[in-house]
């Protein structure tokens, strides 16, 4: 094997085992549905190899989502802490 393939199996191999990993983790046991971030390729490598392992839909994030998913998140986790008891969601648009 070439370097480069070398490089490509080695990112192909983590990346399976992360994937492996999230799909078994508990919060994913109801299938609910899943939106993958992050940057390209490895949004649209996640999505597909999650939805190969789940049952839920899985499905990739638009880059102008994906790039405030974590501020939106962070926000939710918030707003949450402050009312538990609330029925408030973060309206992304």
């Amino acid at each position: 094997m070439s370097p480069e393939q070398l490089a490509l199996f080695w990112v192909g191999a983590v990346v399976a085992d992360d994937v492996g990993h999230l799909a078994r983790h508990p919060i994913l046991a109801r299938s609910p549905p899943v939106w993958v971030g992050g940057r390209e390729p490895l949004r649209s490598l996640y999505a597909r190899w999650l939805a190969g392992l789940l049952e839920g839909p899985v499905g990739p994030l638009d880059d102008e989502l994906s790039e405030a998913a974590s501020a939106l998140g962070a926000l939710a986790v918030v707003l949450v802490s402050i009312d538990p008891g609330s029925e408030r969601s973060v309206n992304c648009h």
